[in-house]
């Protein structure tokens, strides 16, 4: 059977990687490949990797604050490549900051959202994100 979606998920806090897992697998979205990097520079090296557009992410969604490489900076180098450019992307992360929301914006991300402290509100936002990109 063929995984019905694959997600990127760019994020250097396990805590958050697992939130998210349990929240992908409670979803009405029972087919998903995800795959984890919890910095943009390993996730750049595999998306650089990818040789089919059949291959790559339905959709990206990362952190900003993270070693090696932060996220706005890991969102401008997607932006470089012509194969990665088209894919969606979003933030996801604790820093609440007008202006990372705005270069986000202005680097071709799609949305940028606050991680929440409530789990109801983590599956409200994942599934914001995943019905605006199916």
């Amino acid at each position: 059977m063929e995984t019905e979606f694959k997600i990127l998920y760019i994020e250097d806090d396990p805590d958050d990687i697992y939130i998210f897992a349990d929240v992908l697998e409670k979803s009405a979205l029972n087919r998903y490949d995800l795959v984890t990097f919890n910095n943009g520079s390993d996730a750049l090296e595999y998306l650089k990797a990818i040789d089919s557009e059949k291959e790559l992410p339905d959709v990206i969604i990362l952190d900003i604050n993270m070693p090696k490489m932060d996220g706005l900076e890991t969102l401008g180098k997607i932006q470089k490549e012509r194969m990665l450019k088209e894919i969606p992307s979003f933030i996801l992360t604790t820093t609440n900051n007008p202006e990372f929301k705005l270069q986000s914006r202005l680097l071709g991300c799609k949305g940028y959202y606050p991680k929440p402290a409530r789990f109801k509100d983590f599956e409200k936002i994942i599934d914001e994100i995943l019905n605006a990109v199916k």
